[in-house]
């Protein structure tokens, strides 16, 4: 009886935390450059009594799905989407960042910015500014950023050694570990964002398949429980 309500207990708490992770991904369907998260389990094996096995789920980790979202037109000359294995490089107070959201703009000092006001950075490390009297803004596909005159830096196309070593932060902030590498073989699209890479149907059936699968889990849990209660109220009366 104590193993059912065990077993159960890692079943929800499992769901509980897949269903957080799917709940999140639909509220970012809109976000540009989003990825969704996905969550690993496995089944841990124990012996009970009379030589059978019991198994209980555990949380192993969650990675994040790579596949890029659908290119969205703006019209903005400044937002940019990539195409290829590269990320956007900016420079934040706690460091260096990684990002997918093209939606740029300049700040009061003329630098390429994010929508969060942190500098977009060239391959480099450095920062990009465009001078107030730039007649029009040209972004090529290798990045090269100008007014078809001059050129006033190229935005930097960079990817750490390994994707999944990248941890999330807000505002579709990455970080990852060590320093990252040119992905010069991937495009810049100028006037264009990616989109969210969260499929919103199958996103929307997974939550509903696991809110039911808790519900259930949940019950299995409750009679578990009641019958525990039914055992130990018998033996008292025996007592």
């Amino acid at each position: 009886m104590q193993t059912q309500i065990y077993v159960g207990l890692s079943g929800q708490l499992a769901l509980r935390r897949q269903l957080d992770v799917v709940a999140n991904n639909i509220a970012n369907m809109n976000t540009a450059g989003f990825r969704a998260e996905k969550v690993l389990f496995d089944a841990h094996m124990e012996k009970a009594q009379e030589g059978r096995s019991v198994s209980f789920v555990v949380d192993r980790n969650s990675y994040t799905d790579m596949r890029a979202g659908k290119m969205e037109r703006t019209g903005n000359p400044l937002d940019v989407a990539i195409n290829g294995d590269a990320w956007l490089q900016v420079g934040t107070p706690e460091g260096l960042r990684y990002t997918r959201d093209g939606r740029l703009n300049l700040d009061a000092d003329g630098r390429l910015v994010t929508m969060d006001g942190n500098p977009v950075l060239d391959n480099g490390g450095g920062e990009i500014t465009i001078p107030q009297d730039a007649a029009r803004v040209e972004i090529l596909k290798d990045g090269t950023i100008g007014d078809g005159e001059r050129v006033f830096g190229q935005i930097g196309r960079v990817r750490p050694a390994d994707n999944q070593t990248m941890t999330r932060e807000a505002s579709g902030l990455y970080s990852a570990p060590g320093q990252p590498e040119a992905a010069e073989e991937a495009e810049f699209q100028q006037g264009m964002i990616e989109g969210s890479n969260v499929q919103p149907v199958l996103a929307m059936t997974e939550l509903v398949s696991i809110s039911r699968a808790y519900e259930q889990t949940k019950t299995m849990v409750e009679g578990g429980d009641e019958t525990l209660r039914g055992a130990i109220r018998t033996l008292g009366r025996i007592d």
